[in-house]
C-alpha cells in the first residue's frame, strides 16, 4: 500500500482505491489517513465526504463520523436519507446520543435560511424519536416550528409518530399548537386529528384497565366537542365526511344515542 500511494501520488483515483482496499480489510486508521490526504489535495467531495464517514463510524470515533455526515447534508440536503439509512444499519444507542448532542451544536451554527436547515432539524427530531425522548422531540420541532418563518409541519408531522407511541398527551400539545396559533391551512385538519388522540387515550386506558375513574368518558367528550365545534366554525370542511361519521360513531357506541348517530348519518 504504501508503495503504492508514493508511487502514484498524485493520482487520486488510485489512492481512492487503496483507501477502499484498506477498509475493507479493516485497517481503518490508515484508510482515514489516505481519505485526509487525498481531501487535502483535491477539492471536497460528497464521495470523500461519506467515506470518511464510513471509515471514522466502522473506527469507532463516532464523534467526527457524525461531523462528517453532517456535513455531507450541509453540503446537499438531498443526502439526509443517506444518512439516515446509515445510523439505522448500526442501531446503536450511543452513536444516536451522539449524533443527538453532534447535530444540536451544529445547528446552534447554522442559519435557518441554510437549504439544509429543515433537513437537519428534522434529522434530529426523528434521532429524539429513535431514543424516546418524546418531550425533547416535541419541544424541538415547536422551537423550529416558532422560530422559522414559513410553516413547516414540525409538529403535525410529529404528532401522529407520538400518537403511534401512545403519547397521547404530548399528541395533543403537538396538534392543539396550531389550533391555538389559528393557522388557516391546519387548524381544522388538527381538531380532527387531536379528536382522534382523545378517542384512541379513551380507548387505551379503558383496554387496560385503566379507565375506572371519569377520565375515559371525559376524553370521549371532548373528541366529540372537537369535531362539534369544528363543524360549526367550518361548514364546508373538506373532510366532513369523516368527522360526521366520527361523530356518528361516538353517538352510537360511547353515548349510545341512535337517533342521534342517524342524525349524523343523515348529513353524509
Amino acid at each position: 500500500w504504501n508503495q503504492i500511494l508514493q508511487q502514484y501520488a498524485g493520482d487520486q483515483q488510485t489512492q481512492l482505491r487503496v483507501a477502499r482496499s484498506m477498509k475493507s480489510r479493516d485497517v481503518f486508521e490508515e484508510a482515514i489517513k489516505v481519505y485526509l490526504r487525498i481531501r487535502r489535495q483535491a477539492s471536497a467531495s460528497n464521495v470523500i465526504t461519506s467515506e470518511l464517514a464510513d471509515t471514522y463510524l466502522q473506527a469507532g470515533q463516532y464523534e467526527k463520523a457524525i461531523q462528517e455526515y453532517l456535513q455531507l447534508v450541509k453540503d446537499d440536503p438531498n443526502r439526509m436519507n443517506f444518512v439516515q439509512r446509515r445510523l439505522i444499519r448500526f442501531q446503536d444507542d450511543y452513536i444516536y446520543d451522539v449524533a443527538i448532542l453532534e447535530i444540536s451544536d451544529f445547528l446552534d451554527e447554522l442559519p435557518q435560511t441554510n437549504p439544509s436547515y429543515s433537513n437537519l432539524q428534522q434529522l434530529e427530531i426523528w434521532l429524539l424519536m429513535e431514543r424516546n425522548l418524546f418531550e425533547r422531540a416535541l419541544v424541538t420541532a415547536k422551537n423550529y416550528e416558532s422560530q422559522s418563518g414559513v410553516l413547516t409541519y414540525s409538529l403535525y408531522n410529529l404528532g401522529s409518530q407520538l400518537l403511534a407511541e401512545q403519547e397521547f398527551e404530548l399528541a395533543e400539545k403537538a396538534y392543539t399548537y396550531y389550533i391555538e396559533k389559528g393557522v388557516p391551512s391546519l387548524k381544522y385538519r388538527c381538531m380532527e386529528e387531536v379528536s382522534k388522540v382523545y378517542t384512541q387515550w379513551a380507548r387505551h386506558l379503558e383496554n387496560y384497565n385503566l379507565g375506572l375513574s371519569a377520565k375515559p368518558k371525559q376524553l370521549y367528550q371532548k373528541a366529540y366537542d372537537t369535531l362539534e365545534k369544528l363543524l360549526e366554525e367550518r361548514p364546508q370542511y373538506p373532510r366532513s365526511d369523516r368527522v360526521l361519521v366520527s361523530l356518528a360513531e361516538l353517538s352510537l357506541d360511547t353515548f349510545h344515542n341512535p337517533k342521534q348517530a342517524d342524525t349524523y348519518l343523515q348529513e353524509l
